[in-house]
């Protein structure tokens, strides 16, 4: 009987260990789904980070980590809709995690939803008031609601937090250029490189102003610099033309000119200043060409009227072989601009597992041209105008929060891993 008796307690016991250590191995293997998703997410590999953020949370849905994280990915791969819903999910687990509402501030922004992202920003602002990405992504959200005096005031108090922070010096660069402080505008372009030298607008900004001093060399080392960062954008060899122009180098001036328009055949700006720089050259069939094809891009404008008089000029100082082909119309129509981007992936939550990236938005095209000018400017080159499409949008998604214990009501801290600041994200989504 005692031999039984024995026997059973053992069975029990020995039960009950297994149990225990099913529900124990249950609990980590989350955590243990979570770490492989940090590994893959920070290699940037979203397909396989997503799939196992599912494994995670199909075994603790309350893991509020784990939707922070797919919101990342979602962010990252611009499925902006995505991102919010699961950012809301994180939030209603963790209401007052600043990385979460940050993020969730960002995506508001760039969904252009601005009256909701001030709301989050200033809650995030309540646990955190000097934070100085969260009071830029408040000073964006007040300039685009019509607030500029506040949007001024707090975009002082970025700098005074943060004198080095790159998108302040970036903003405000731009403000002194509409102020006309030029030399100003320059030392907060340089800082905003010194600080981040990928900040790529910041390179266009500083050679448009150092054009404006006609401080030609410096302007043509910038743009150069510029271009080493993103070779395929257009108005760096644009600028550099521009600079040319102006040191009587024609030869160089034409050459990037060519470039720019190679680059992107659609950039109006560069056929202009072509035609300028042929015309200066003595090369006027190749000017009017040039002028041309300008004039597809300003339709309807004072500039298209002003070209076509300009245009009548020169056929006018052809010799008599030129004239009749210079007589000819002007082509049909401007180059066809590329096509679109693809549309992103906008799948939701509920198939992630059958969720495919979006395409790399890194790969994007650099920047639109900048809008038609308001009228030629007595024959002359037209500059890179700052100030057009490039105005910052406050930070990149962060990297996974993996420092605080999450809320989930069973003890389990995150796995430790290494933070970086909400702002050195190892991608970067679509301003």
């Amino acid at each position: 009987m005692i031999w039984l008796i024995a026997t059973g307690v053992g069975v029990l016991l020995l039960c009950g260990a297994g149990v225990a250590w099913l529900v124990f191995n249950k609990k980590k293997d989350y955590v243990w789904h979570y770490q492989q998703a940090i590994a893959a997410y920070k290699a940037n590999q979203y397909t396989l980070a997503r799939q196992q953020l599912v494994a995670c949370l199909k075994m603790n849905n309350t893991f509020s980590n784990g939707w922070y994280t797919l919101g990342l990915i979602a962010q990252n791969e611009n499925r902006l809709e995505s991102a919010t819903k699961y950012y809301e999910r994180a939030l209603e687990l963790t209401p007052d995690d600043n990385y979460t509402l940050f993020n969730q501030g960002q995506v508001f922004i760039a969904q252009e939803e601005f009256e909701s992202a001030k709301i989050v920003i200033e809650h995030l602002l309540g646990l955190d008031d000097e934070d100085p990405d969260a009071v830029f992504a408040l000073c964006l959200c007040q300039e685009k609601l019509d607030d500029g005096e506040h949007a001024s005031e707090n975009l002082k108090k970025v700098l005074a937090l943060n004198p080095e922070h790159a998108e302040a010096n970036f903003k405000m660069g731009q403000q002194c250029i509409d102020e006309g402080e030029y030399t100003d505008a320059i030392t907060h372009f340089k800082t905003t490189l010194a600080t981040d030298e990928n900040y790529t607008p910041a390179y266009i900004e500083l050679a448009s102003t150092l054009a404006k001093q006609e401080l030609w060399d410096e302007c043509i080392t910038i743009c150069q610099q510029g271009s080493l960062k993103e070779p395929s954008n257009p108005r760096f060899y644009n600028q550099i033309g521009l600079a040319y122009y102006y040191k009587e180098n024609l030869a160089e001036a034409i050459r990037n000119y060519e470039t720019a328009i190679q680059l992107d055949p659609t950039y109006y700006l560069a056929y202009n200043n072509l035609g300028f720089a042929n015309e200066k050259d003595g090369n006027l069939s190749e000017a009017i060409e040039a002028f041309k094809y300008y004039m597809q891009y300003v339709r309807g404008t004072p500039a298209a009227r002003e070209t076509l008089d300009h245009i009548r000029e020169l056929e006018t100082q052809l010799p008599a072989t030129a004239k009749a082909a210079a007589a000819t119309p002007a082509p049909e129509s401007a180059p066809t601009p590329p096509e679109e981007a693809p549309t992103p992936n906008t799948s939701t939550v509920e198939d992630e597992e059958a969720a495919s990236p979006a395409s790399n938005t890194a790969d994007a095209p650099a920047t639109a041209p900048p809008e038609a000018p308001e009228g030629p400017q007595e024959a002359q080159p037209l500059p890179e105008s700052p100030s057009q499409g490039d105005a910052p949008t406050s930070g990149t998604p962060a990297t996974p929060n993996t420092t605080h214990n999450d809320d989930n009501g069973e003890g389990d801290p995150v796995p430790t891993a290494s933070l970086s600041d909400k702002s050195a994200a190892p991608s970067t989504p679509a301003p």
